[in-house]
């Protein structure tokens, strides 16, 4: 599910989300950010350790292999279930296909991140 809000556009990744649904959706997600000039996006996902890595890292390196520029956004991952290890991996593909990207355990500290507030 997408979401927006005045400061970053948000997306809600469920627990058994095809792939191909998970790339449409970042791809969406980068979109609205672009459209709405936000430079800040929030992925919270509730897949289960190699799935969260593996979609999302398909997902970035698609949409990055597309002829429109990555927007200049920073991108916030939360794993809620997933392992702290499954996060290090999608920050890398982050960082190599232009975005400044982290990856947490909990939606409160991204978005302290996000928005620059602590």
């Amino acid at each position: 599910m997408l979401s927006l809000t005045p400061d970053y556009a948000r997306l809600e990744i469920a627990k058994d989300e095809p792939f191909s649904e998970v790339t449409e959706s970042v791809r969406t997600l980068l979109q609205l950010c672009r459209i709405n000039s936000l430079g800040s996006a929030l992925i919270v996902s509730h897949q289960v350790g190699f799935d969260l890595r593996s979609s999302l890292r398909v997902a970035l390196k698609f949409i990055s292999s597309r002829p429109a520029p990555m927007p200049d956004v920073r991108l916030a991952i939360v794993a809620l279930v997933a392992q702290q290890e499954m996060l290090d991996p999608l920050e890398q593909t982050g960082s190599e296909v232009g975005l400044e990207c982290r990856g947490f355990r909990d939606e409160p500290q991204a978005l302290a991140w996000l928005t620059g507030v602590s």
